[in-house]
């Protein structure tokens, strides 16, 4: 098994195969291995593999692209103002007074986000550490990062 394979190991020795076996699919190049090899997971084994972060990027890019679509502006700062409005704040001051039906998608994708994170940060977490290489290591101690 090549290093820069991206491959954990169970409890009885076996591979527990990380999304695709390849390191192609992180970005990494590599002559040994020029196709991904698609391994077989459970959804939940592969909702918790690490991801490349292209992923997020597009999905970020793609979840804005549909909002302006859509005439919303996406502004997770504004769910601040949107949080005094609905404590109080708009019998004070105009500013924060809120548009309720149209403002209500925010604080649900604000929640939303923080509730996934719970979820990921609770269930899907690994109980393994995250592997890192000696360099980083030796970097972070240089910094009193133990």
């Amino acid at each position: 098994m090549a290093n820069n394979q991206l491959v954990r190991r169970n409890q009885r020795g076996g591979e527990k195969g990380m999304f695709f076996r390849s390191s192609l699919a992180f970005g990494h190049k590599s002559n040994q291995h020029s196709r991904m090899e698609p391994t077989n997971l459970s959804l939940l084994e592969w909702i918790s593999q690490p991801w490349h972060w292209a992923v997020s990027g597009a999905a970020i890019a793609f979840t804005v692209f549909l909002l302006t679509w859509m005439g919303r502006s996406f502004g997770v700062s504004l769910t601040f103002k949107d949080t005094c409005g609905a404590l109080g704040a708009g019998k004070v001051n105009d500013f924060f007074k809120i548009d309720w039906p149209n403002e209500t998608w925010r604080m649900v994708f604000v929640f939303g986000g923080l509730l996934g994170g719970v979820i990921a940060g609770k269930f899907l977490a690994s109980p393994e550490p995250v592997a890192i290489s000696q360099a980083t290591i030796d970097h972070l101690a240089t910094w009193g990062i133990p």
